[in-house]
C-alpha cells in the first residue's frame, strides 16, 4: 500500500481534480519502476556531463564512457517499458478513475 504521505497526496490530488481517489493500487508497481528509472537516467546524465568535461580537457573520452552509455540505454528501455505498463493499466481502468460516469465533476 501507500505510505501515509503518499495516500494523503493521492486524496488531495483527487479532491483538487474533483475525482475519486484510486480504489486499487494496480498502478503502483509501474509508478515505482518509472521513478527508479528516472533516477537512473538523471545519474547517467551527470556521467555524460563528466565525460564531456574530460573529453574537452584531455581530447580523449574516459574509459568508463562505453559502459555508462550502455547503462543509460538500459535505463531508457526501462522507462519505455514502465510507460507502456502505465498506458496499458490506464486503458484497462477506463472511466473508473477519471470521474466519467460517476456523477463527479459532470
Amino acid at each position: 500500500g501507500l505510505t501515509p504521505a503518499g495516500y494523503a497526496a493521492e486524496v488531495a490530488l483527487a479532491n483538487a481534480l474533483d475525482r475519486r481517489p484510486p480504489e486499487e493500487d494496480d498502478l503502483r508497481p509501474a509508478l515505482l519502476e518509472l521513478m527508479q528509472a528516472r533516477t537512473q537516467v538523471r545519474r547517467y546524465a551527470v556521467n555524460v556531463n563528466q565525460a564531456v568535461r574530460e573529453l574537452n580537457a584531455t581530447g580523449s573520452p574516459p574509459a568508463w564512457l562505453v559502459r555508462a552509455v550502455a547503462m543509460a540505454s538500459q535505463a531508457v528501455a526501462r522507462l519505455d517499458a514502465a510507460a507502456a505498463a502505465l498506458t496499458s493499466a490506464r486503458r484497462s481502468r477506463g472511466a473508473r478513475t477519471t470521474g466519467v460516469g460517476t456523477g463527479v465533476g459532470g
